[in-house]
This record gives C-alpha cells, sequence and structure tokens, in this order.
C-alpha cells in the first residue's frame, strides 16, 4: 500500500496537497473521524 500511495502524485496532472485515506476497521458505538498533520516512521498517524 505504501508503494501505492507514493506513487499517486505521478499518476495525477499535479501534486495534490492532500491524500485522504479512509479504513472500515474501527469499532465504535458512534461515528468516529480522526485526523493528523504528521506521521511516525512507520506511516501511522500520531
Amino acid at each position: 500500500m505504501g508503494n501505492f500511495l507514493r506513487a499517486i502524485p505521478s499518476m495525477l496532472p499535479q501534486r495534490p496537497r492532500a491524500i485522504v485515506v479512509v479504513t472500515a476497521h474501527w469499532q465504535a458505538p458512534a461515528f468516529t473521524v480522526g485526523s493528523s498533520r504528521q506521521q511516525s516512521a512507520t506511516g501511522h498517524a500520531v
């Protein structure tokens, strides 16, 4: 997945300002949203 995400800018006419990744593996009693401006060395949001 990391290689795919790194290749996205080369597939588009101009470099995106951001990439949104949505995952469906979180369980919560209500709809929740998390965000981060920074990533750890492993690529996960911190």
